[in-house]
């Protein structure tokens, strides 16, 4: 495990082959257009992060901090965000299909508009994905 607190560290050491970054603090960081496949940042502090269009296949974000996060159009494609805050993040157009799962989670205030889900993601219990503008 390698807790970072910078872009350039994580982006290092990923290319490295190191995938266990738990408990990281990268608030305000810009992984736009990141490929971080199988990434652990559990329990990691990303709130305000720049993740527009990131690939974050199987990713590990459980308890994760994404507040205020902007997620647009990445890929989220069986990652793993239970018990994640993502309050005020911006999801729109992310690709939720295959089992992304997100029980627990904090999604007020959240934007889905044009997120895309299947019959594999999951959601907090009581979530309208529809509701929330996905498709």
């Amino acid at each position: 495990m390698a807790a970072v607190s910078s872009v350039e560290e994580l982006l290092e050491q990923y290319a490295s082959g190191e995938r266990d970054f738990r408990n990281s603090n990268l608030r305000g960081a810009s992984l736009y257009k990141a490929k971080l496949w199988f990434v652990n940042l559990r329990g990691s502090d990303l709130t305000e992060a720049d993740l527009r269009g990131a690939d974050l296949r199987r990713a590990n974000m459980i308890e994760t901090t994404l507040q205020n996060a902007d997620l647009r159009g990445s890929s989220l494609r069986r990652s793993s965000f239970e018990r994640a805050d993502l309050s005020g993040a911006n999801l729109e157009r992310a690709d939720l299909t295959s089992g992304a799962k997100f029980m627990e989670a904090k999604l007020d205030g959240a934007s889905l508009a044009g997120a895309t889900y299947d019959s594999y993601t999951k959601f907090p219990a009581g979530f309208d994905p529809l509701a929330a503008g996905c498709c």
